[in-house]
């Protein structure tokens, strides 16, 4: 079985009032929505319902439902004291089979729940959030970076210790999780400690020894969890954060039962206080050896940085809990506005991370972010992945008979869609207004931002270039990789068919079979992609290795090989084409650093260090020489060929 969320119900509760549902239809989910359009009370409500699994106390959950209460989660607009949280999962395999998770104001059966689908759902799945992320190292500089209570109230639950906790009386609690451990051991201190008369057991007191030893048994077992998380980050840092001159350090020291408040009187506090998990960091770059170790990282390191390892320590014991758990569930990944912090570099590397889990999990990403949107979308879209995707936009509007916003969900259709939607509907106008729209996200897709803006126009601002110039832009940048496009149909279509404008009669016989022709060929100019190489930021650190060697035969002797080796950086931002299966890359100017010419290879000219030409102009040098070459296969970066960058 492999369960997955068919849709979200909510009523009355964060910023929803009346009942919503989200239909998801068990696929992934990108929802993009304003601040306060309501896209982060989906989150939390959410969050509120997985986390209800793990209380043991339903007061903790039906505060959230008590009107009087200060924690009180209810819509403040709403009368009706009915409220609720319902998320429907569907087997993929059988969609017949459902189960559900609810939470309401007048079932809180979830709290606490040992049905296994619930415990594996929970268990299995993870909130990330950039609120949550920078807690790990929101520590002033004078201030130990402990890290015990963020773990406590978002990693323990999925933290797995090597075996379950010795109770008191001899029993074992419930699971392995260091939560369950550690509830046990507070609830204990008030429960199974103390006398009749409220006192706390003597020490000599087999009860208080066993405690002892639980809490022995705790430290021991979370500080071999620690260490094993510690592993993990490393190997996540260096083969997906592409830091792997960075280690985490995780000094545990431990939790502590009634400690001596008073030596003299020997008076203790009866309280058990909390271990301290104190994070700090080395970097192997660093060569003097004092100063390798960071003590407090936020003192060192960069904003993007301390994200990046602060997502690193969630991925590793979200990755780590998989393999603990038993039962069948739905495994899901929430993430909320994770990257706000990350720029674009970043962002693209970090997508890919998350986008790594949709095979296993069931993904719900929310951003208020529109670029970030759109270049999700579009790495799903160059994963060929978008069958799998639901695109939702959320806004908070003012409905008639109501004084108070609500937030309203929007799937959000691709233009090329909504074209095909009109033309099957006949209305050739509304066809065309979306195919020319399709036509722009294409070429701007396509095109570098220098020739998607006009002249002056400010970054971040409308580009004003109009479709007829980006076309014409986009054909040179064709001309130049040789990319075969017929850019003078597109345009006639352009012209004559996208420009409704001309047209008397645009619901002639004619004019229907002009726009199917134009459908047919922006999806046709829909399948070449671009890919960037190297960019602005890239051009001096990155160096490139151009290999080439040709076996060359002669009669009664051993075949000698002519050779050559060429390092050279990229002179140019640049990027290659992808269209039906072949690769093409446009003549820029690249810069040689060195070029090793080896015996039996003649000279060629202009090889020379420092000479600047073109990439043809240096593919035409080499054929003349070697014969037919392929630079995908010639040209690469650190080992990896140009044609898998």
């Amino acid at each position: 079985m492999a369960w997955r969320i068919d849709e979200i119900k909510i009523a009355n509760f964060k910023a929803f009032a009346k009942e919503q549902t989200i239909p998801i239809g068990r696929k992934n989910l990108l929802l993009y929505g304003d601040n306060g359009s309501g896209k982060s009370s989906i989150f939390w409500s959410l969050y509120t319902l997985y986390q209800s699994c793990y209380k043991k106390d339903r007061a903790k959950v039906s505060k959230y439902f008590e009107v009087m209460h200060e924690q009180n989660l209810q819509n403040r607009h709403v009368a009706d004291n009915e409220s609720f949280i319902v998320a429907t999962f569907k087997d993929d395999c059988n969609p017949a089979n459902t189960k559900t998770l609810k939470l309401s104001n007048d079932n809180l059966d979830i709290v606490g729940s040992t049905d296994e689908f619930t415990v594996a759902t929970s268990t299995f799945s993870d909130f990330f959030n950039y609120q949550k992320q920078s807690s790990l190292f929101d520590y002033c500089n004078s201030e130990d970076n402990d890290v015990f209570k963020p773990f406590l109230r978002d990693m323990f639950p999925f933290i797995h210790l090597t075996r379950k906790l010795v109770k008191i009386d001899g029993t074992e609690v419930d699971s392995d999780t260091a939560l369950d451990a550690w509830n046990y051991l507070l609830e204990a201190v008030n429960s199974e400690l103390v006398n009749e008369d409220g006192s706390l057991v003597s020490e000599d007191d087999e009860k208080y020894q066993n405690y002892e030893n639980a809490l022995m048994q705790f430290n021991r077992d979370f500080d071999i969890a620690l260490k094993g998380i510690e592993s993990k980050v490393k190997m996540i840092l260096s083969d997906k954060m592409e830091l792997s001159n960075i280690s985490l350090i995780f000094d545990y020291e431990e939790a502590r039962f009634n400690v001596p408040i008073d030596a003299l009187n020997m008076i203790k506090d009866r309280k058990l206080h909390p271990g301290r998990i104190l994070v700090s960091a080395e970097d192997c770059n660093i060569e003097d050896e004092a100063k390798k170790i960071i003590k407090h990282p936020r003192t060192y390191f960069n904003e993007a940085t301390l994200s990046k390892i602060a997502l690193a320590i969630r991925l590793a014991v979200f990755e780590m809990k998989g393999s603990f758990v038993g039962g069948v569930g739905a495994k899901l990944l929430f993430v909320d506005d994770l990257l706000v912090t990350f720029d674009m570099k970043n962002r693209m590397d970090i997508i890919k991370i998350l986008l790594s889990y949709a095979n296993d999990y069931q993904l719900i990403v929310f951003t208020h972010d529109r670029t970030f949107y759109n270049m999700v979308k579009g790495i799903i879209a160059d994963m060929k992945m978008q069958k799998k995707w639901v695109y939702d936009n959320i806004y908070m509007v003012h409905q008639f008979g109501l004084s108070y916003p609500t937030p309203k969900i929007i799937e959000e259709k691709s233009y090329m869609d909504m074209a095909k939607k009109y033309f099957e509907e006949n209305d050739c106008i509304a066809c065309a207004v979306y195919l020319r729209k399709e036509t722009e996200r294409i070429v701007k897709s396509l095109l570098e931002l220098r020739y998607i803006c006009s002249e002056g126009v400010v970054l971040g601002k409308f580009p004003t270039i109009n479709l007829a110039d980006l076309l014409d832009n986009l054909k040179k940048e064709f001309d130049d990789c040789k990319l075969p496009f017929d850019f003078i149909k597109l345009n006639v279509l352009r012209r004559d068919v996208m420009n409704i404008s001309v047209h008397d009669d645009a619901y002639s016989p004619i004019y229907r079979n002009e726009l199917a022709k134009a459908i047919g060929l922006v999806e046709e100019l829909g399948k070449i992609k671009r890919k960037v190489i190297c960019n602005e930021n890239e051009m001096e650190t990155k160096k490139f290795d151009f290999h080439v060697e040709k076996q060359v035969k002669r009669k009664g002797r051993r075949k000698p090989k002519k050779e050559i080796d060429i390092s050279f950086k990229f002179h140019q931002t640049i990027s290659k084409f992808l269209y039906l299966g072949k690769e093409y890359y446009p003549n820029v100017k690249i810069e040689l650093v060195s070029s090793v010419v080896f015996k039996n290879t003649p000279t060629i000219p202009d090889l020379s260090k420092n000479a600047v030409l073109g990439l043809h102009e240096l593919e035409t040098k080499i054929q003349d020489e070697f014969g037919s070459i392929d630079l995908s296969s010639c040209i690469s970066y650190k080992n990896n060929k140009l044609k898998n960058i």
